[in-house]
């Protein structure tokens, strides 16, 4: 039964030409199953819906308060530095890191001068990195 929901997974991510050129030459009812499961999963229409590109975000600047493998210490971090700023806090998990950045900007010089703030508020490891940036939380004058 698993195949079937392997087969369904595989269809709905857009691999019916995989999944058809695999069949082809093989059992004519696995051929027409892979058919039919497509326009199940899919519907009749060939053509799918495009997603537009947000436009809303571009690559900018944040600073980086910490980088931890515990879950806890970054939490307390995120709290310490929501009380602390006035900008956008992001709490962020890639593997097998925890992030807390504050901020968006576009302009390395603020993104700096941010820096520098963080330092004299206590986040003494505090460092810029580039990252996907909100424009509709840029301030206007950066």
């Amino acid at each position: 039964m698993r195949w079937v929901w392997r087969l369904l997974h595989m269809i709905y991510l857009g691999n019916l030409n995989l999944l058809l050129s695999k069949a082809s030459g093989r059992s004519p009812l696995l051929f027409f199953l892979i058919i039919f499961l497509g326009f199940l999963v899919n519907g009749c229409s060939s053509v799918r819906e495009t997603k537009r590109p947000d436009t809303n975000f571009t690559i900018g600047y944040h600073v980086q308060l910490i980088q931890t493998s515990d879950k806890l210490e970054a939490e307390s971090c995120r709290e310490e530095a929501i009380a602390k700023f006035d900008e956008d806090v992001y709490f962020l998990f890639e593997a097998p890191f925890y992030k807390v950045r504050v901020g968006d900007f576009m302009d390395i010089e603020q993104a700096e001068i941010l820096q520098k703030l963080a330092v004299q508020k206590g986040f003494q490891n505090a460092w810029l990195v580039r990252g996907k940036v909100d424009l509709r939380k840029v301030p206007p004058n950066h």
